[in-house]
């Protein structure tokens, strides 16, 4: 098993509440359809959203579909006292475990071209 990331800060101006609350689970998805490639059965892409107040999420793709279209699962949580599913925390055990792949992308989002 293979592990990759992916790491992406908000703006200034972005908040985790933005878009009824899916601003950071679309970025993630987003990156994920980037690198579809990179995932399957024996690798796995964590994306660590970050926003800038220091709140962080680490989303990854279903482990059942593998498709980074359907709802990402949440397997890391800035949260110390935030409880996941015990399939999400199965799965990001996994990942965590797995050899490291290296870093697909790095995105400042307040350093982009508005």
């Amino acid at each position: 098993m293979t592990v990759y990331r992916i790491w992406i800060w908000m703006k200034s101006s972005e908040y985790s509440g933005h878009e009824n609350g899916g601003i950071m689970e679309r970025l993630a998805r987003e990156a994920l359809q980037r690198h579809a490639d990179k995932i399957g059965r024996n690798s796995c892409v964590i994306v660590e959203v970050n926003e800038h107040a220091g709140w962080w999420l680490h989303y990854t793709v279903n482990p059942d579909t593998l498709n980074p279209a359907d709802k990402l699962v949440i397997v890391g949580t800035a949260n110390d006292a935030g409880q996941l599913s015990a399939e999400a925390n199965r799965w990001g055990e996994r990942c965590r475990g797995a050899a490291n792949g290296g870093v697909l992308e790095s995105v400042r989002r307040d350093e982009l071209a508005a």
